[in-house]
């Protein structure tokens, strides 16, 4: 009797015992089953769309399982906030926890913006945009 291993990186390695008669050929199979990992995600403020790898995976707080080991592209949308998107790496038999803090869309951006001098300071994705703006006579 012997032991024949399968293994594969972000596969559980599978054991199968294999009985060998001299003189014959013995063909071995075996399913390799995905390594996963889970993500808890929460969110302030709650209540976000989350969605993986563009698939819509409820709203926040959630937890997702069984997810492939790897990189993955988390997505957090809320009206009236800034969309965020992050790279992660999912580790297989591990929970990872995410808290995403969104940032609300700049009131200023509706306002109008003064003839000259310095606009508003419109965040966008971590930036600071000031507009400067003139008045030209012509």
């Amino acid at each position: 009797m012997y032991m024949v291993t399968f293994s594969r990186q972000g596969y559980s390695r599978l054991f199968v015992p294999v009985c060998v008669e001299a003189g014959k050929i013995t063909a071995v199979t075996g399913t390799l089953i995905p390594l996963t990992g889970s993500l808890e995600i929460t969110t302030s403020p709650s209540g976000a769309t989350i969605l993986l790898d563009s698939a819509d995976q409820g709203t926040s707080p959630v937890t997702l399982t069984n997810i492939s080991a790897g990189n993955h592209t988390l997505t957090v949308i809320k009206e009236g906030y800034i969309t965020t998107e992050q790279r992660l790496r999912i580790i297989p038999i591990q929970t990872t926890p995410v808290a995403v803090l969104l940032d609300p869309l700049s009131s200023s951006t509706s306002r109008k913006l003064p003839l000259s001098g310095q606009g508003p300071a419109i965040a966008i994705a971590g930036l600071t945009v000031i507009l400067m703006l003139r008045r030209f006579s012509g």
